[in-house]
């Protein structure tokens, strides 16, 4: 699809409908919108149980806004193959998630390998995945900024960090009826909340 062909630099606005496909985002500057940037139920990305849903790698700034991203694989309690979401950060960018809606993944949204750098997540709706809504995996020292999103009815954490290192920021967030903790941060992580 056009999605999958996306050149750096491109913005594809995507139309009205259900896409079955699994998306690997691997150019710089990308931007892939549903076709209104503030709505996210007229344009759904279903994975189809295949892995996972987007992947995002080898990127060093992109934004996603305005879809709904639905079913990736479900299978064992581990973070690989099975996310909404997949960003791999190690490229040190920046990386925005904006008026999403993403639910029924194993995993909503993981960031992993990110060293520096900026993950930003807006007015997002992260709901009903069975493990984590977002899980932060080997995260070095970026910042991960959560404002306006409501992460709820989650199997297990609303967000959960497994690894120490730089900043995560909450702010206005609405984080409820998920399986295990709200918030589940590392120890190790400077963090601060604002509700």
């Amino acid at each position: 699809t056009a999605l999958n062909t996306a050149c750096s630099g491109d913005t594809d606005v995507v139309a009205t409908g259900t896409y079955y496909e699994n998306i690997i985002v691997s150019k710089d500057v990308v931007i892939i919108r549903g076709n209104s940037a503030t709505t996210s139920t007229s344009v759904i990305i279903d994975g189809g149980w295949r892995g996972d849903v987007i992947t995002v790698r080898n990127t060093s700034s992109f934004t996603l806004e305005g879809l709904t991203i639905q079913n990736a694989t479900w299978g064992e309690n581990a973070p690989s193959g099975k996310a909404g979401i997949s960003i791999d950060a190690s490229t040190r960018g920046s990386f925005t998630l904006r008026n999403l809606m993403v639910r029924k993944n194993g995993f909503g949204i993981v960031v992993k390998n990110s060293r520096n750098g900026a993950v930003i997540l807006e007015r997002n709706l992260i709901a009903e995945n069975i493990y984590d809504g977002i899980a932060g995996n080997t995260i070095g020292s970026p910042e991960i900024r959560m404002v306006n999103n409501t992460i709820a009815r989650n199997g297990q954490s609303g967000y959960a960090d497994g690894a120490a290192g730089g900043s995560r920021i909450f702010k206005n967030n609405i984080n409820a009826q998920n399986g295990w903790y709200g918030v589940f941060p590392h120890e190790g992580s400077g963090r601060f909340m604002s509700y």
